[in-house]
């Protein structure tokens, strides 16, 4: 309970819906055989203010998806323009439709709920593995036999795969997110996995229709058969209305949260149903005029039914909000700054707590002191925020390992694929309450002691990494983004597949990510915002965004990496959108035309 610290619900002006309907349910749905399903993410912000806080008087919406960087980007910009459909954004290069983006009326973007729709239920097995106890019978378990073709061989290697009514049972498991190395052989138990994504997922027609929404309420229609992943939609459109609605299906559970897994042999934990759509979180231009998330808890305790106890922190869209209510009228100049933004909440919070401890040496008070002056930006050019991430990172080496033990703290702490939760929601706790459990001993003095040994071993390898000078270090020094496709990994071939290198602020948990794994060796960016657009609901002409390094894959190409220059140094190209705008930009053509 101390390290999985479950979220508490924001204030209302950063909760994203707070109505919810009468509980019609959600209309019939038959997966298509090649439904397409969007990236899983790793969180992203969006926000939409109402005209009441524009300089234009019309909405502004902005959305950044924050997902592994990787070359060619995952995203592809796209302009779709036939017969009864007009619409612009991005889409994944496999998907029937856009989208993030907008039509000629409709504006939207999306962040992930967090929400829990996977569960573990332990299975106990005949002697001879084939079958599975369920209500005191056992049940055959059904085989799918994948088979894979590999290169060089002759045969494809055929890998079965067995299920129980729950789902797959789960032989290995996957740790790190720079370099994701599979875990054989660590699964002792018996784990079948029930997955909402399994079964469900999104049809090429729900893109369509989120296509042709001409107002708020046909947007909505549309997302109903938006099953999995589950998103936070945010809206605008050219009437000036602005609006959230949460998406996916989320199971109503007979017994237990989901939180650890369940036994598998008898029904007392099986799924009733989902969360009905009319009961999904949403709002209507609310009175504050803006609405935002960032994978933040998205309804206060009020509401009925259990999405999930696994939200992000809530400090990416606490931070947003702050940032929303400090200016009057927004611009898109506004909004991109926020997109830039490298605050952090987190070390505001850390910050007095580690400014208490006595320094033992010299070298220990410049750092201090550094640290006192510093406003808890984490700018690529701060020495502050360089001291303040590293030796954050040996503390938790400092309190979890010897607690632990190294398994256990790589897969917590080191290699964790989602939130590095000790950092930004655990460590203050810890260092608010000083106990016996974390730090030896009661108080803080124990806690300071480690509070000091951990801030040499930062300096150490901060000075081992940039000199003995502080006035030489900058987080983004040791903080970097680089996207390279994976055959630069072949001598001789770096610089032709590496599409950019760039100093970056930020960690996990400011506006602008900058995720990095503790754990991988350095502090090299492993999470981006995939995606940047701003959309004007004045004038969709005066929309910009970009990705991250260019729509081409061919390193050949002078689109390869073209946009690297601007998305790296948080700035846009414009997306045209009206018929006379794209000509306008056109630099060429491409006509596909029959025989």
């Amino acid at each position: 309970r101390s390290l999985f610290p479950e979220a508490t619900p924001q204030p209302s002006s950063v909760i994203a819906g707070k109505q919810w309907g009468t509980g019609r349910p959600a209309s019939a749905f038959e997966l298509l055989d090649h439904a397409v399903l969007p990236p899983s993410g790793i969180g992203s912000n969006n926000w939409v203010v109402a005209g009441s806080r524009t300089v234009t008087g019309a909405p502004l919406l902005a959305n950044d998806p924050h997902l592994l960087g990787q070359v060619p980007s995952l995203w592809f910009e796209m302009h779709l323009s036939a017969p009864g459909i007009d619409v612009s954004g991005v889409t994944l290069p496999m998907a029937a439709g856009i989208e993030i983006g907008h039509n000629d009326r409709v504006a939207w973007g999306f962040t992930a709920t967090s929400g829990d729709t996977q569960d573990l239920y332990l299975e106990k097995l005949d002697p001879t593995g084939t079958a599975a106890l369920y209500q005191g019978r056992w049940e055959p378990l059904t085989v799918h036999p994948e088979a894979i073709p590999v290169r060089g061989r002759t045969e494809p290697v055929v890998l079965e795969v067995r299920e129980t009514r729950h789902g797959p049972l789960i032989d290995s498991y996957m740790v790190g997110s720079a370099l994701p190395e599979v875990m054989e052989g660590q699964v002792t138990h018996t784990y079948a996995l029930r997955w909402v994504a399994h079964d469900h997922g999104v049809s090429p027609g729900t893109l369509h229709r989120m296509a042709i929404a001409r107002d708020c309420a046909e947007m909505r229609e549309a997302l109903r058969d938006w099953h999995s992943p589950g998103l936070n939609m945010v809206y605008a459109d050219v009437d000036g209305n602005i609006a959230y609605q949460c998406t996916g299906l989320y199971p109503i559970r007979r017994r237990g949260d989901g939180t650890v897994p369940v036994p598998g042999w008898t029904d007392e934990y099986e799924w009733e149903r989902f969360i009905p759509f009319d009961d999904l979180p949403w709002a209507l231009n609310p009175a504050d005029g803006f609405l935002a998330t960032a994978n933040q808890k998205i309804h206060d305790d009020s509401y009925p039914y259990l999405i999930g106890k696994d939200f992000m922190p809530p400090f990416r869209a606490r931070r947003i909000a702050q940032l929303i209510t400090a200016t009057e009228r927004h611009s898109q100049e506004s909004f991109a700054a926020m997109q830039s933004d490298t605050v952090s909440l987190p070390a505001r919070r850390i910050l007095p707590h580690l400014l208490q401890v006595e320094p033992l040496d010299e070298r220990q008070k410049e750092a201090l002191s550094r640290l006192a002056d510093w406003d808890g930006d984490l700018r690529a050019d701060s020495a502050a925020a360089a001291i303040y991430e590293v030796w954050c990172k040996h503390i938790a080496a400092a309190v979890l390992l010897p607690r632990m033990g190294h398994e256990l703290y790589e897969h917590y702490y080191a290699r964790r694929q989602w939130s590095i939760s000790f950092q930004y929601e655990v460590l203050p706790n810890l260092l608010e309450l000083p106990t016996a459990a974390w730090f030896g001993a009661d108080g803080t003095a124990s806690r300071d002691e480690v509070l000091r040994t951990a801030l040499d071993g930062a300096l150490d390898e901060l000075g081992a990494r940039l000199g003995d000078d502080m006035a030489d270090w900058a987080w983004g020094s040791i903080h970097r983004v680089r996207l390279a496709a994976g055959l630069a990994m072949m001598p001789g071939y770096e610089e032709l597949f590496t599409a950019g290198e760039a100093a970056w602020g930020g960690d996990e948990q400011t506006i602008c990510q900058g995720m990095y794994e503790p754990g991988s060796g350095g502090y090299d960016v492993v999470v981006v915002p995939s995606w940047r657009q701003i959309i004007d609901l004045s004038d969709l002409d005066a929309s910009i965004g970009t990705h991250t390094v260019g729509q081409s894959g061919n390193p050949a190409s002078p689109h390869f990496k073209d946009l690297f220059p601007l998305w790296s140094t948080g700035q846009y190209h414009p997306l045209p959108f009206t018929r006379p705008a794209v000509d306008a930009a056109t630099e060429s053509r491409l006509d596909l035309l029959p025989g």
